[in-house]
């Protein structure tokens, strides 16, 4: 089989929307994750406020999932390159050993939610190096 090359600039250009949908979902459920987590820990109906952020979350989930392959199109990536895609990331991690070290200082959720949303303005304009900056700093 043919090697699976992405043009990674041209694929994220072509997905600014999707990538968008993406970080907004991880950034709304980073900073309510202690409703969200709650609420689902209780397995009961929560609070409206609650409840609408549960319906908002999987939402914007199942968009982006229903969108994934129009993605993917946009990247000029056919049905047989994305089943590679699929094996390659479905056997990541067979073999291997993670170990991952964080700083002893943690963050607050406000500083973090500040930190995403700096993270996503700094994709929004296309500034790859602070984004990936960002993102490094988040992942610590």
């Amino acid at each position: 089989q043919e090697p699976l090359r992405i043009d990674l600039e041209e694929c994220i250009a072509n997905n600014m929307v999707f990538f968008e949908q993406i970080w907004s979902a991880m950034a709304y459920a980073y900073a309510h994750k202690d409703d969200l987590g709650q609420q689902a820990a209780q397995q009961r109906p929560g609070p409206q406020g609650q409840k609408n952020g549960r319906v908002q979350l999987g939402t914007a989930l199942a968009v982006a999932a229903m969108e994934l392959p129009d993605a993917l199109h946009r990247c000029h990536i056919g049905g047989a390159q994305a089943d590679m895609l699929i094996d390659s990331v479905k056997a990541f991690g067979a073999g291997m050993h993670l170990t991952l070290s964080t700083p002893n200082k943690l963050a607050s959720q406000g500083q973090i939610t500040e930190d995403m949303g700096q993270t996503v303005r700094d994709w929004s304009k296309l500034k790859w190096y602070d984004f990936g900056f960002d993102l490094g700093l988040l992942c610590q």
